[in-house]
């Protein structure tokens, strides 16, 4: 059950950044904020969820 919660818990975060980048992409026009977003993408990529990350990095990299 702990499981289930934390992989539910991570795709939301993911989602709600998804859809940040989206809507609000000229927050990542500033290299700090695109720099931080990379970083947090490498630490998804080195974890269970890399599938994901490769999915949001090739949204970012269309969208922005």
């Amino acid at each position: 059950m702990v499981l289930y919660q934390t992989y539910t818990c991570i795709i939301s975060v993911l989602s709600v950044v998804k859809k940040w980048v989206d809507r609000h992409y000229y927050d990542f026009e500033n290299d700090i904020m695109r720099e931080k977003l990379n970083n947090f993408i490498n630490e998804i990529k080195n974890s269970d969820y890399s599938i994901v990350a490769d999915q949001l990095r090739n949204f970012i990299a269309q969208n922005v």
